[in-house]
């Protein structure tokens, strides 16, 4: 409770202007493409009475959008997995019926959806067990390192096409130096980069920064619309 008081109320505070408004810097040229948000990141607000300060002027109404699950069904949009392009066209929830598979059970428990939902948004970044360990742990569920790696293998397998798509895009970027969006939009990486580094983030790059392309599209059609 302390660190939100100080994170979202004294900083909130430090960042009211003279028109009594709170203001936050929105940078737009990331590498990535998605806006990076701070001072501060209202982002990271959660649910809950902090949320409630933020209101709109009188006469005016705050506009909530968002994309469901974008960065799955982009994947399965640019890779042409036939697994998990069916598993949306059919409106089968992707986590439910990826812990079902996964864990060869028929009604997956919470802990298992959890589980899967970690690995089908975090392996597009390159998550390995560990990580999806520790992330199981913030959500108060304990999975064993091999229980880890069996899920994340168990991904691979399952949506097997999607994963050789995310590996290809990888090794574009090693080797070439770069990698676009579905959009054409390119990010560059310096020579000297890392290889796993650059791996990483080129299967990122073609993903979430497609994610952002479309984002800023709708943007800019929702600004016009409104």
């Amino acid at each position: 409770a302390a660190k939100a008081v100080s994170t979202y109320g004294e900083k909130f505070l430090e960042r009211r202007w003279s028109d009594g408004k709170f203001h936050y810097e929105i940078r737009q040229t990331v590498s990535s493409g998605r806006p990076s948000i701070s001072k501060p990141n209202v982002n990271q607000i959660k649910n809950g009475p902090l949320r409630r300060v933020i209101v709109p002027p009188p006469g005016m109404a705050m506009v909530v959008a968002d994309y469901s699950q974008m960065e799955l069904r982009l994947l399965a949009e640019l890779s042409r997995d036939p697994v998990m392009i069916r598993t949306f066209q059919d409106g089968i929830d992707i986590h439910s019926y990826t812990a079902s598979q996964v864990f060869s059970v028929t009604e997956p428990t919470k802990d298992q959806r959890k589980a899967a939902k970690a690995v089908n948004f975090g392996i597009a970044y390159g998550m390995g067990a560990k990580t999806l360990q520790e992330n199981m742990i913030e959500e108060e569920v304990f999975l064993p390192l091999e229980e880890c790696q069996r899920v994340i293998d168990g991904w691979k397998e399952m949506f097997r096409v999607g994963w050789e798509a995310l590996e290809s895009w990888r090794a574009h970027g090693v080797e070439h130096g770069w990698i676009a969006t579905a959009f054409g939009r390119k990010r560059w990486f310096p020579r000297d980069a890392d290889p796993t580094s650059v791996q990483r983030e080129a299967g990122n790059h073609v993903i979430q920064g497609t994610n952002a392309d479309i984002t800023k599209i709708a943007m800019a059609i929702a600004q016009r619309d409104l």
